[in-house]
């Protein structure tokens, strides 16, 4: 057995020809504090560098402070190289605007430090991590991930979960101190929150507390404050107006046309007349009862509406009109009713109640025989009286609409193919700052479905999923090779109930069913069970329940027109969610095709997508008896050249070109539109007459396309000026993300405003650029 014997020092430098130093020498040497090299060298990141151990390679007889590590000296340059690579390294790292380190992604979602590194030493983000160094000051592993990368978390703190579900910021923590907010019980004592878990808990929340609040809102519902007789007479009156017979009085008949064939107008209809009844009520003197003011009222301080009043006044009100006989109305409760109310809504009270009046003068005819009249004073008196009172109560209301100053007739907006994806596209990049949740996405749908299948604003809120031919997972079905579907839009929701879908049904174009199916796998199907059914668009609390649909659909026209400034100044003026339909109509008229047979089904294939004169029952003899439909290939070959066209801009632009269409602009954005020199010239007007299919614009003739490509250069530079401008926004934002306010000397609000602030412009950007 061979021993090992340890050299002394001195022997040891002989041996390895210079000089050995102790670490704090050695630190010295390089220029290196022992609070820095200590970490790294008893944390293993030095053990391939050259250095002696104790009793291993050398001992130190006689001396009681004996020094356990020896450096050489020609290490020295190494060593020094290490720590200037490694401070390098880490200064790059720290000052990368794409990285964020692990202290300040925890920060981010809201975790302690030991919280997020047991994360990562869980194996949970390693996909994520983009590089990691030594950081000796925390004596520990610093790891780095790409700055975007807390949207791959599967979980955050209570504090954060507001950024990553879009809610308030003070919903989560007021949901979770309700008790209705709870965590997995495999997360419980944790500051962990599973963020798709709590997703769905909110809008479940969120929907429930949306219909507790409905359901209160039916108990406070004027028809139902109204007796058992008041209901039983206005069910009565709108039996009689959907059968349109009219109300006989004094040998003549009045109110004879058909009102509330559909459910929706019955409705309103009921709603509106209770609601003008019930206030008539509350103003009205009867002993023993309060009498109670809502708005409108001629007191100004009258400010508050039926649904204001308290429990007791509506039991109070509740008992006043179990009181009140509605054939007991005089002129002074007309009177009573109509103050606060302008000429305009006079007029508009009175088209509810007019009718009413005259329906229960009609009754009173009926109720009374003549021979009792005659034979009973009493009784001829009550009979005289109540027709008085109700007679002189319908000369209080207007007969006919009052004269307002006349104003300019709003125009129709008729917008190009461009401009309709450049309103779709404005109104994808509002997103939540706006709108709640993702209720951009169902407007931009909405809108989209407005320019193709000619849905009207007071068709939207019915419209729903199984109007669509459906696949077998719910989703629409492709009727062909290209994509196409088909909606049916079924009489009882159509206008008049006379405008279904022809029997044909209204073609979808394939970008549509694919935005469609997008809707309906993102929005709907990941809060609905059942697939394939409810209504298609609801608002954002009731998404889950497919019976809720969504009361005023359109109204976010008004809140996003100021973004369609685009459009010339008269067009934005006019534009409403109609003008959908105006374009699509249009564009039928306006696009000329090269087919003679196409161009003669053209006008048909209009009023079957736009669906007018479904029934074919309009225009000269020979159209309506001696012509057969058109076929559904013509159809849909007309479609196909009118409305199948690419949703970018720029291909929109070069397909506009090869098919030889005039002009892919509106013609109000000419400096001259009478000029006949701004006429795009067609690539196709010497071509043979013939149907253009879809391998010809293959063969697109090179210099149109050029000179396309030409005229994106000003287009690339508003392009690359908005990218710039992004850069400066993320290196912004990554400033406000790692630092705290304290360091930034900002308060803590204006931290958290500026990063809202700046996320905003950065989403809006980034769609700006990606349209």
């Amino acid at each position: 057995m061979i021993v090992k014997v340890a050299l002394t020092v001195q022997e040891l430098e002989a041996k390895i020809g210079c000089k050995l130093y102790t670490k704090r020498e050695f630190g010295r040497l390089i220029g290196v504090s022992s609070t820095k090299f200590d970490p790294f060298f008893l944390g293993g990141f030095l053990k391939n560098y050259c250095y002696y151990t104790l009793n291993e390679d050398y001992v130190v007889p006689g001396v009681s402070r004996k020094p356990q590590f020896l450096f050489p000296e020609t290490s020295i340059d190494s060593y020094r190289m290490f720590f200037e690579e490694n401070d390098r390294r880490m200064s790059a790292l720290r000052n990368n605007n794409e990285l964020i380190d692990d202290v300040h992604l925890g920060q981010y979602l809201g975790y302690s430090l030991k919280e997020i590194l047991e994360e990562i030493e869980s194996g949970i983000w390693d996909e994520y991590i983009a590089d990691k160094g030594f950081a000796h000051k925390a004596k520990r592993t610093i790891y780095f991930f790409h700055k975007d990368a807390y949207k791959n978390t599967k979980y955050c703190s209570i504090k954060r979960l507001h950024e990553f579900i879009e809610v308030g910021e003070n919903v989560p923590y007021l949901y979770y101190r309700q008790g209705k907010l709870t965590q997995p019980e495999h997360l419980i004592g944790s500051n962990r929150w599973d963020i798709e878990i709590a997703r769905l808990q909110i809008a479940q929340i969120k929907e429930n507390n949306f219909m507790e609040g409905r359901e209160k809102q039916k108990k406070l519902d004027n028809f139902t404050l109204l007796s058992a007789a008041q209901q039983q007479l206005i069910n009565l009156y709108l039996k009689k107006r959907q059968k349109g017979n009219g109300f006989l009085w004094e040998s003549k008949t009045y109110y004879d046309r058909v009102v509330g064939k559909r459910e929706k107008d019955r409705k309103r209809i009921k709603e509106e007349l209770s609601k003008y009844l019930i206030k008539m009520i509350a103003a009205k003197k009867i002993e023993g009862e309060e009498n109670y003011s809502i708005f409108p009222s001629q007191d100004e301080s009258v400010d508050r509406f039926f649904t204001d009043m308290t429990e007791d006044e509506i039991a109070g009100l509740e008992r006043k009109a179990a009181k009140v006989d509605l054939f007991g109305i005089t002129k002074d409760d007309i009177e009573k009713m109509l103050e606060g109310y302008n000429p305009i809504s006079e007029w508009n009270v009175a088209s509810y109640i007019k009718p009413f009046l005259f329906f229960l003068l009609s009754e009173w005819e009926s109720k009374f025989p003549m021979w009792e009249i005659h034979l009973d004073q009493e009784y001829r008196l009550k009979y005289y009286l109540t027709r008085k009172n109700l007679f002189e109560a319908t000369t209080v209301l207007l007969s006919r609409e009052p004269k307002t100053p006349k104003e300019k007739k709003r125009g129709k907006a008729f917008l190009v193919r461009k401009e309709i994806l450049q309103v779709y596209f404005a109104i994808r990049a509002t997103g939540k700052r706006r709108h709640p949740s993702k209720m951009y996405q169902r407007n931009a749908l909405m809108w989209m479905i407005g320019s193709f299948c000619a849905i009207r604003p007071m068709e939207i809120d019915g419209l729903r999923i199984e109007h669509f031919e459906l696949d077998e997972n719910g989703f629409v079905k492709k009727i062909n090779s290209d994509g196409y579907g088909i909606l049916r839009v079924p009489a009882e929701i159509s206008k008049g109930t006379y405008s279904r879908s022809h029997d044909y049904g209204t073609l979808v174009v394939p970008n549509l069913v694919n935005l469609i199916n997008d809707y309906l796998i993102g929005e709907i199907y990941t809060r609905q069970k059942t697939r394939g059914v409810g209504y298609l668009f609801r608002g954002f609390r009731t998404l889950s329940n497919p019976e809720m649909k969504l009361n005023h659909p359109i109204s976010w026209i008004k809140k996003d027109k100021d973004i369609f400034k685009f459009l010339s100044k008269e067009m934005w003026e006019s534009f409403q969610f109609k003008s959908s339909r105006h374009t699509l109509n249009n564009l039928f008229d306006k696009t000329g095709l090269r087919s003679a047979r196409l161009n003669a089904a053209k006008k048909r294939a209009a009023q079957i997508q736009m669906r007018h004169d479904v029934e074919k029952t309009s225009g000269n003899i020979g159209d309506v008896y001696y012509s057969d439909d058109i076929t559904i290939r013509d159809y849909i070959s007309c479609l196909d050249e009118v409305l199948n066209f690419p949703w970018d801009l720029d291909d929109l632009e070069i397909w506009e070109k090869a098919k030889g269409y005039d002009s892919f602009e509106n013609d109000m954005y000419l400096s001259n539109p009478y000029e006949l020199s701004n006429d795009t010239t067609s690539a196709f007007e010497q071509a043979p007459e013939k149907t253009f299919v879809k391998n010809d614009i293959k063969n697109i003739n090179k210099q149109i396309i050029d000179k396309v490509m030409a005229t994106k250069s000003s287009q690339n530079d508003d392009q690359e000026k908005k990218k710039q401008r992004l850069d400066i926004l993320e290196k912004e934002y990554a400033q406000y993300l790692r630092n705290s306010a304290k360091k930034l000397k900002v308060t803590t609000d204006e931290r958290q405003n500026k990063l809202k602030e700046l996320r905003e412009e950065i989403a809006l950007i980034k769609a700006e650029v990606a349209s």
